[in-house]
């Protein structure tokens, strides 16, 4: 039917370009459509966020200049590797927490809804509350 017209090499190159333009958002559609069951799987498999239970025992990072009875945040890492910010405290105000120094959580006030902490420098720790007698 069109074998009689004759068309020039601008107009083919142009066909193409939107040819190329429509399957490209065609196959963005189309691969979306596909992957929006996958991803309310995914939502619902890992949930919301990380429960408060979940990050007992994880290793955090200070991020404050110190952590005491009634001051101090630190940040943990979540499984699914996004990061948390939380409020912390120690016992007293020690000076083994402080910015950028790990430590472990090892428990959670629900009522205060705060994290406790410990050290993860144990040796200085002990030493600190020990001295050795000479």
């Amino acid at each position: 039917m069109l074998d009689h017209i004759e068309l020039d090499a601008s107009f083919h190159v142009a066909l193409a370009v939107v040819a190329v333009a429509v399957a490209l958002v065609g196959t963005w559609l189309l691969v979306r459509l596909l992957l929006l069951p996958l991803r309310r799987l995914l939502r619902r498999r890992r949930g919301a966020a990380t429960s408060r239970s979940e990050l007992l025992g994880r290793l955090c990072v200070i991020r404050t200049g110190r952590v005491g009875p009634e001051f101090g945040q630190a940040e943990v890492r979540a499984d699914d590797g996004s990061s948390v910010l939380v409020q912390v405290r120690h016992p007293e105000n020690n000076p083994l927490l402080r910015a950028g120094s790990s430590a472990v959580i090892y428990s959670y006030d629900a009522a205060r809804e705060i994290f406790w902490v410990s050290p993860l420098d144990f040796i200085r720790e002990l030493d600190r509350d020990h001295p050795a007698v000479e």
